[in-house]
């Protein structure tokens, strides 16, 4: 279960980023929440995966799969 948030939590991350990006700055509103709302969700998926998974290997984890995403 820990790794399925974890990997919830990088998809997201990407999916905050993207629609970051297309919300030109927080200029268009449903889109602006659409990114805030992602990226909660992300960091609360990525706390829970933290109560049973090492913090180095979480944030690589995550890390990792937000750069493969976004490139």
């Amino acid at each position: 279960m820990n790794w399925f948030l974890l990997i919830i939590a990088g998809l997201l991350q990407v999916a905050w980023a993207y629609a970051f990006k297309q919300s030109n700055g927080f200029s268009k509103s449903l889109v602006s929440f659409l990114t805030l709302l992602t990226m909660f969700a992300s960091l609360y998926c990525l706390s829970l995966a933290l109560k049973y998974l090492p913090l180095s290997l979480a944030y690589a984890v995550w890390v990792g799969i937000g750069v493969i995403g976004l490139a």
